[in-house]
């Protein structure tokens, strides 16, 4: 079997609501499709998202075809390291590293449909074959905040998820007003994206104590891991790392520095399913439980996450999913659907999803006539984007 040709569709799918956090708000998702076609008639889909952005995106996708045209889709790794070594991309793996990641997931794809079966059953198996995902408490009036959580803990989600680091009376209020309405029993977690400065973290996090946090995810900016461990150490709170995270080498550097207590993991910060896989191998090496970040995904990249999830042994904790942000998809059958806060793998061979040509035209559509989205948007003409923030 060899690759014949990649093609890329760019879609914006609105959110039901907009997002906020530290750095800007997007009303709307905009990733990039991608299907990789094969001369034996098999096509593997992929997803990109807009990071750093959608012209980027398809700069990264457009070169990479020389290093795919004539290639074994199986040789997935002989695949990647070309596209990172000739293609250049191995001293900017973390601007890359969402483009290729779309581009692996795609192999996967053609992999699982020639053999078959599902991914997960060519990774090792399943463990789990339901994944718990987080509800994320979009930012807005404490009190309706507060309302929104109860409903989500009562259609079965056992971990609440809100932004701080904006506003910090604010972030307090909400914080509060969320505990004091679902009770000590659901798991509550913050994440400061890197706004606050150690003396801050420390002051924050000890007002928050009392609300018994699950964990404060990536509360000082992603390079100082000795911070970081000084904040764990101090306010004894566990801290999650994302931002520190992001390829297998922060990954080891986290570990080393005994800087986190969890670790988030996302195959668009990696490139590929194999190296998310490979992350959460290390983290289980060193005893520590993950969970997935997410940059914002449609159904494609939903899926394909779980296909290594479900595999994973220390997937033990509520993870990222931007399903309950959505108004649709572009999959065959709609938006995933959670259940008791819970996503189930698919079982079709390859990613288990395939594309619904009519959704995939309108949201193109979408995108010509609106533009994309990022969730770089500015939250206002005056706000000067800087981390630590205060």
């Amino acid at each position: 079997m060899q690759i014949t040709g990649l093609k890329r569709t760019i879609v914006t799918v609105p959110f039901r609501k907009p997002e906020y956090w530290a750095w800007g708000s997007r009303p709307a998702l905009t990733n990039t499709i991608i299907e990789i076609e094969t001369d034996e008639g098999i096509t593997g889909l992929g997803e990109a998202p807009s990071f750093p952005g959608v012209e980027f995106v398809t700069r990264i996708l457009e070169d990479g075809k020389r290093f795919l045209i004539g290639e074994d889709p199986f040789n997935v790794e002989r695949i990647m390291r070309r596209l990172y070594g000739l293609g250049g991309w191995h001293h900017y793996r973390t601007a890359a590293n969402s483009a290729l990641a779309g581009i692996e997931m795609a192999l996967w794809d053609i992999i699982g449909k020639a053999c078959n079966q599902p991914v997960h059953r060519l990774m090792g198996g399943v463990v789990n074959p339901r994944v718990r995902f987080m509800y994320f408490l979009v930012r807005q009036a404490p009190e309706a905040m507060a309302e929104e959580a109860v409903e989500a803990v009562r259609q079965g989600f056992d971990t609440l998820y809100l932004k701080v680091g904006i506003e910090p009376d604010l972030d307090l209020a909400q914080a509060r007003a969320v505990r004091k309405a679902v009770g000590p029993g659901p798991r509550l977690r913050v994440d400061a994206n890197e706004a606050w400065s150690v003396g801050t973290a420390v002051r924050m996090i000890s007002q928050m104590k009392e609300l018994d946090l699950e964990f404060v995810e990536q509360p000082v900016p992603a390079h100082n891991l000795a911070e970081m461990a000084h904040v764990r150490r101090v306010t004894g709170v566990p801290i999650c790392a994302n931002e520190s995270a992001w390829t297998h080498r922060d990954v080891f550097n986290v570990i080393t520095h005994q800087a986190a207590d969890v670790i988030e993991i996302d195959p668009h910060e990696d490139g590929g399913l194999l190296a998310f896989k490979k992350e959460a191998a290390l983290c289980e090496a060193a005893g520590l439980p993950v969970a997935k970040h997410s940059f914002g995904e449609l159904g494609i990249a939903t899926a394909a996450a779980l296909q290594v999830m479900v595999t994973c042994p220390n997937f033990l904790l509520a993870s990222q999913a931007y399903v309950s942000f959505l108004s649709d998809d572009i999959i065959a059958g709609g938006p995933f659907r959670f259940e008791q806060g819970t996503l189930a793998v698919p079982t079709a061979p390859g990613l288990g999803v395939s594309i619904d040509r009519d959704q995939l035209a309108r949201y193109a559509r979408y995108y010509e006539e609106h533009g994309a989205f990022d969730a770089y948007q500015s939250l206002g003409p005056d706000v000067i984007p800087f981390s630590p923030r205060f």
